[in-house]
Order: structure tokens, then sequence, then C-alpha cells
């Protein structure tokens, strides 16, 4: 890794700069979507003086590498750039041999393990807001990205809802009538769904795509961006603040539907699109996909006593 930093990253070449040494700090094999860091020591010219710097980065197959890398290089440079709040790491380099990306920045813990550490809701009510904005910014921007049918949205929720009552009907019957009724109303009412005009989407938001570091909170992992509903991505972040302070233990269920409130406010702005009405359908689904990824985490009799719960926020995030 250190040979092909050397050889590869523009700074080293452009610089006349030595690559000294990388340190290589890989993510816990159990954490979910985890990155990689390399810190970098290296010397510029004849200097004695050795400098350090930090890339984070992920391995991803090479398509959605370069989706990461050229959707992080639009956003940088446009319309999130300069902005105080919220900010787009520096992407740096993408590979195809290992298929990493790579940006400059330095993160420590993303926005759940952040918010773990906070008391008060008026705080909260600050983060949340300012991710209502950048998300907001987002959607309004003109970065160039594929659209994607609906149809090809909503089939993955079918595929999730198969596997959903399929592994319940394994696995726990008394509960498989429950999660079928729920999987029925979800695709029920994805078939009254309106026309709507495809923007840029984040396309798996939630509070692992915000990341904290060096005083800073940064948008990350652009891989399923893409042109589609707005919804899928207001309902995501829902869907993941409704776990969080709902679902998990010592939370605050009130923070939740602050927080909701706060959203949605700073989001629409006052100015509600027809879509709004569909709220409860765009988080359903969203849940229903994790919900999906819950029934087949590793270790499962460790996660066999969250189901009911889950289930139970499943099934009111339709109302």
């Amino acid at each position: 890794m250190k040979s092909l930093l050397a050889t590869e990253l523009t700074y080293f070449r452009k610089n006349k700069a030595t690559l000294e040494a990388c340190h290589i700090y890989p993510p816990d094999r159990f954490k979910d979507e985890a990155w990689i860091k390399y810190v970098l020591e290296y010397r510029r010219g004849k200097s004695e003086k050795l400098k350090d710097a930090t890339l984070t980065g992920r391995l991803l197959p090479e398509p959605a590498a370069r989706t990461d890398f050229y959707v992080a290089q639009q956003l940088y440079k446009g319309p999130l750039r300069g902005r105080r709040s919220l900010q787009i790491p520096r992407p740096v380099m993408t590979f195809k041999q290992p298929p990493l990306v790579l940006f400059k920045f330095n993160p420590a813990q993303d926005l759940r393990d952040y918010l773990k550490e906070i008391r008060g809701f008026r705080e909260v009510a600050e983060i949340i807001k300012m991710v209502a904005l950048g998300l907001s910014g987002l959607h309004r921007s003109m970065i160039v990205l594929e659209d994607e049918a609906f149809g090809n949205a909503l089939e993955r929720y079918r595929a999730a809802a198969e596997r959903v009552v399929t592994k319940l009907a394994q696995a726990s019957p008394q509960r498989v009538e429950r999660a079928r009724q729920f999987c029925n109303r979800v695709m029920e009412q994805a078939a009254t769904l309106q026309g709507y005009e495809p923007v840029p989407i984040h396309g798996a938001f939630g509070l692992k795509c915000i990341l904290y570091g060096d005083h800073r909170f940064y948008f990350y992992r652009f891989d399923k961006c893409r042109r589609s509903h707005p919804g899928f991505d207001v309902g995501s972040f829902l869907a993941d603040l409704s776990r969080f302070y709902l679902l998990r233990r010592k939370a605050d269920p009130e923070f939740y539907y602050a927080g909701r409130e706060v959203f949605l406010d700073a989001y629409f702005d006052g100015n509600l699109p027809s879509w709004h009405d569909n709220l409860p359908f765009f988080v359903a689904s969203a849940m229903l996909l994790r919900f999906d990824k819950l029934l087949h985490r590793r270790r499962e009799k460790k996660w066999q006593p969250r189901w009911d719960a889950f289930l139970e926020q499943c099934e009111l995030a339709l109302y």
C-alpha cells in the first residue's frame, strides 16, 4: 500500500515528496460499513522535517467506488462547498486494484455514536437541522447522476418483504402473520404513489452516513447515489432516528418526536410537496429494509429479543 500511494498520489509526484511510512488502521470486523485509515508520514524535497496526513477510505466493488468518488467530487466542488456546518470530505483518488476510494479527512465516529454522548435536546436539534439542510441541498443540486426507475426501487422492497416473511416463517411462526400484513400494506401504499420529479438522492441515507472528526461533520458514503424520489432519503433518515430513540436502551423517546419535527421543518422549509402525505410509506419501507437486515444478522440468537419491538415500530410507521 505504501508503494501504491507513493506512486499514484499526485501530491507526492508534484511536490517531489517522499513517503516514509504508511500506517494502516483496519476497521473492526464486527462493525458495519466501517472505514480504513491510512496515516502517512512524508517529507517534502530535502526537508528533514516529517509531516503527516490522514486518508480515509473504503474498499468497494469497482462500479460503486467510481460512483462514490465521482459524486463526492461534484459535491465537494459544487453545491455543498464551503459549508461551515456540514462538509464533504475532499476526494483524493480511486484505485482499480484494490478497488479503493480515498478521502482526505480524519473521522472519529459516525453520527449514531456521536448522539449517544449528548444528553440535551438543544444540541440534538441543532445537529438534526444541520443534516436536514444538507440533505435538502443535495436534493436541490444539479449534480449528474443516472436515473433509477421507480419500479426498480420497489422491487428491492418486494424482495426484502419476501425474505422477512420467509425468515419469520422458519424462525418464529407466531410473528409471521403480522409481518406479512405489514409487508402487504407497504406494497399497497407503494401502488398509490403519484408521479414525481427525480432528484439526486443519497440512496442509503442514515446516521452512519454522517461522520464527525476534527470538530466537523461530513457527508459520506455516496456509492448508492442516483436520481430518484427524495422521499427515500427522508424516510431512511427518519427510520434511523426512530431506531435510535425508540428502540435503543437508555434513549429518550421524546427526542424522536421532537427531532422528527425539527428535521421535517428544516427540510421542507414551509414548502410541502405533494408527496408529503406519503411519508408513512417512505418511513415504513425504510424500516422494512432494516428489519430484513436485523433478521439476517450474524449471531442471530443475540438479536431475536429485539424482533418484536422492531416489528411493532415497523407497523407504527405506517400511521
